[in-house]
């Protein structure tokens, strides 16, 4: 039923209002169109993840850059690598992913928020980071939602396998 995913993010400290906006790179989203959402039922791989079940192939780059506020210390926060095939407990960051999703950034972005981020990246290495947390895909894409009475377990409801999306849809679900 859930499958767990890696997501990763990098941050880096940046001044107040350097990214007004949520920025998507859509370039996933052609691939996934074009060419297939990668879900394999067979090996258990749930759809839209940027690498393939053995975790180290990139099918995909998938990037998004958003800012945070005050209590984040500003910080700028790009992410987008979906990586299955991982324990439930492994929130490592491989060194190449961090790598990839910076080169990806600094590619992407306005010249004055590709300085801002290099000149952070080699003035306070310290500063900048990546972490990665899992998202609890389900195998086949539809969120798992449901009363867990038949199995024993009255007046308790499952409500997960949201992915990327869980963060949005979760709270309707519960309200449902």
């Amino acid at each position: 039923p859930g499958v767990p995913v890696k997501g990763v993010i990098c941050t880096s400290p940046a001044p107040p209002s350097t990214l007004r906006k949520v920025i998507y790179e859509c370039s996933s989203r052609r691939h996934f169109t074009e060419v297939g959402d990668g879900r394999n039922d067979l090996l258990a791989t749930p759809a839209k993840c940027t690498h393939g079940q053995d975790g180290t192939h990139r099918l995909v780059r998938k990037l998004y850059a958003k800012q945070c506020g005050p209590s984040d210390e500003h910080q700028l926060v790009f992410g987008g690598d979906r990586i299955p095939g991982v324990r439930d407990d492994d929130y490592s960051v491989p060194e190449e992913t961090e790598r990839a999703v910076w080169a990806h950034a600094t590619e992407l972005f306005p010249a004055a928020i590709y300085d801002l981020v290099r000149g952070t990246l080699r003035a306070a290495s310290d500063e900048a980071g990546a972490w990665a947390g899992l998202m609890p895909f389900s195998a086949d894409g539809k969120p798992i939602v449901g009363e867990l009475a038949p199995l024993g377990l009255p007046n308790l409801w499952m409500a997960c396998g949201f992915g990327p999306s869980g963060v949005m849809e979760g709270p309707m679900a519960a309200s449902l």
